[in-house]
């Protein structure tokens, strides 16, 4: 009887060990007892963090007939019914959705204009980081519309960078000028069906 329980702990023995040699050195990691004093040294790393940030800039064009809609309820769509005469109102955010500020001289907004109609003049805003609204030139108005567009840093009072998790927008209004169906604030704003 003592000799089987002798060659099963030699056995159980021989196993632990293998178990124990394949964790430590089968997987390369090598710790040469300095764990509590020193730093233990890795070979391999099996698993990577992997971090997703989010995009560094976004740009959300919205719509607003202010001439339909009561200022109560006035909301931001991607597209409105506008009639002949309607007064719309165009709003550009640009998010820095990331960790870092943005410099102003990076941050280009330009815009093409929906359908028929004209810009009314001194209607331009610029908002930074919800803040006070700041007057727009009618001179950057239309500069607005443009290939080069406006940098925030042409802006007056502008502050010299884009901090990280804020937003400016622009703001416009446009009247129409001849009869439409429906206006869109742009090609991002999607294909569904207009609101009912």
């Amino acid at each position: 009887m003592t000799w089987w329980v002798l060659t099963l702990t030699a056995i159980a023995a021989v196993l632990v060990g293998w178990l124990l040699w394949l964790y430590f050195h089968g997987r390369r990691i090598r710790n040469r007892g300095r764990g509590w004093l020193g730093p233990a040294y890795i070979g391999e790393s099996r698993a990577t963090a992997r971090l997703i940030l989010p995009p560094a800039v976004e740009i959300v064009k919205r719509v607003c007939n202010i001439t339909r809609t009561p200022p109560e309820s006035r909301a931001w769509f991607q597209r409105t019914e506008a009639g002949v005469g309607d007064t719309l109102q165009f709003r550009i955010e640009c998010r820095n959705g990331g960790y870092t500020p943005i410099p102003a001289q990076e941050i280009r907004i330009s815009d093409e204009p929906q359908g028929p109609g004209e810009v009314v003049p001194g209607s331009g805003l610029v908002n930074i980081g919800g803040g006070e609204d700041i007057p727009l030139s009618d001179e950057l108005l239309n500069q607005l519309f443009t290939e080069m567009g406006i940098r925030l840093s042409d802006i007056p009072d502008a502050p010299a960078e884009l901090p990280a998790r804020t937003s400016v927008y622009v703001r416009y209004k446009v009247r129409a000028s001849a009869e439409e169906a429906e206006e869109e604030a742009g090609p991002e704003a999607g294909g569904g069906p207009p609101p009912d």
